[in-house]
């Protein structure tokens, strides 16, 4: 587990989440609101099925 996961918020852009996992080479980042509570996780395969990239 990461003591400090990538995140991501729930009205951000597919392209935003994209070129994050790029740069940090990652798969999957999570999907949180602005108080920081869980919403969800992001993979990349989740992109790829959606065919945004």
């Amino acid at each position: 587990m990461t003591a400090h996961p990538k995140t991501i918020l729930p009205g951000s852009l597919a392209v935003e989440a994209a070129t994050a996992m790029d740069a940090g080479q990652l798969s999957q980042m999570l999907v949180v609101d602005e108080a920081g509570l869980l919403l969800g996780a992001l993979h990349m395969h989740d992109l790829l099925a959606a065919k945004v990239l």
